[in-house]
Formats: C-alpha cells, sequence, structure tokens
C-alpha cells in the first residue's frame, strides 16, 4: 500500500503540516506536528488543526508533538475525534514497524 502525501508550506497552511490520502480507501487526514521542547500543547494548536482539517475537507485529524497534552486538549481531542500522539507514541510505532519489517536501526537498539 502506498500513501500519498502533500506537503503545506507555512504561508498557506491553516495550521497543516500536510494531507496524508491513503490510495486504497481514500481517506484524507490532516496532520500537525509541534516539536515543543517542554510546552505542553493546549487547545489553541488542535482548534487550529480542526480548521485546516474542514478547509481541505479531510475527515480525519492527527496530532503529533514531541511533549505531551493538557488535559483540556485531551478533552478537546476526544470531543473531537482527533487523534494525538506524542513522542512515546511515535517512537512505539516505529520500533513496532521496524521488528514488523525486520528493519534495525542502531539508536533503537
Amino acid at each position: 500500500m502506498r500513501i500519498t502525501k502533500k506537503l503545506y508550506t507555512e504561508s498557506h497552511n491553516l495550521s497543516l503540516d500536510l494531507v496524508i490520502t491513503d490510495p486504497k480507501d481514500g481517506l484524507r487526514i490532516a496532520v500537525q506536528c509541534k516539536n515543543y521542547s517542554s510546552e505542553s500543547v493546549g487547545n489553541g494548536p488542535l482548534l487550529k488543526l480542526e480548521a485546516g482539517k474542514r478547509f481541505y475537507k479531510c475527515p480525519a485529524t492527527l496530532f503529533i508533538t514531541t511533549t505531551s497534552y493538557t488535559s483540556k486538549a485531551i478533552e478537546y481531542a476526544t470531543q473531537t475525534r482527533m487523534e494525538i500522539w506524542n513522542g512515546l507514541m511515535v517512537e512505539e510505532k516505529i520500533v513496532k514497524w521496524m521488528k514488523k519489517a525486520s528493519v534495525s536501526y542502531p539508536f533503537f537498539t
């Protein structure tokens, strides 16, 4: 399966970093990534992603951060069915994929 993507530049992205499309079923997912060193993600960035989702007509959203989410952000994500990942979840998914694909990298051993 090949997933297609479209990257968006900061000038007109409406808080989207990319939209990925699954060619199998055509599902479009609006994605936003934030690399914060210590700040938890609050409602603001999630609200912007929701607006971008609607503008680009994506039925699903995914917000990825290197830190954590505030309790209000988690509540908002739950109510809007927004998938939220933190750095640990991303690492777990990469490790799981690597084991399944029999791939090894030094920084995950």
